[in-house]
């Protein structure tokens, strides 16, 4: 009389020598696809916090540096925008744009090319970029 655990390994040979190669082969592929599925998800939330970071930078800055006040010095109409403002405002406002780009391009055409290198904060940005603290190695290209 066999042992019940021999019988049981001899019931799993004979599966692996059956269907074990495409029971292998399809475990390996749930495990690379719900890898990648993981690392894109990743990038895509990484690149949302930047746009959030940069949006948060925007709206710091995004408001006039210069002010002309009467004798009283009570402001007289509205205040104006420095040269340097305002550069630093369309660049952030660059910089978001592209970062959505990355974003909408990664989900409606597959394409995440430019979402990794904006994840990893290598998004060539042609001087774009908020301020020294959230542009830091931007800078690099691709």
């Amino acid at each position: 009389m066999t042992e019940p655990t021999t019988t049981l390994m001899s019931v799993v040979s004979d599966m692996l020598k059956k269907d074990g190669v495409s029971a292998i082969e399809e475990k390996v592929a749930e495990t690379m696809f719900k890898r990648e599925i993981d690392k894109r998800s990743e990038a895509v939330v990484k690149v949302l916090d930047l746009i959030s970071q940069e949006e948060k930078e925007l709206k710091k800055i995004d408001r006039p540096d210069n002010m002309v006040y009467d004798r009283t010095g009570k402001a007289v109409g509205e205040g104006t925008y420095s040269k340097g403002r305002l550069e630093a405002i369309q660049k952030i406002v660059k910089r978001i744009e592209k970062l959505k780009n990355s974003v909408n391009k990664a989900l409606e055409k597959s394409d995440y090319g430019e979402l990794y290198q904006a994840a990893s904060g290598k998004l060539k940005d042609d001087d774009a970029g908020g301020s020294d603290k959230s542009s830091g190695g931007d800078e690099g290209t691709s």
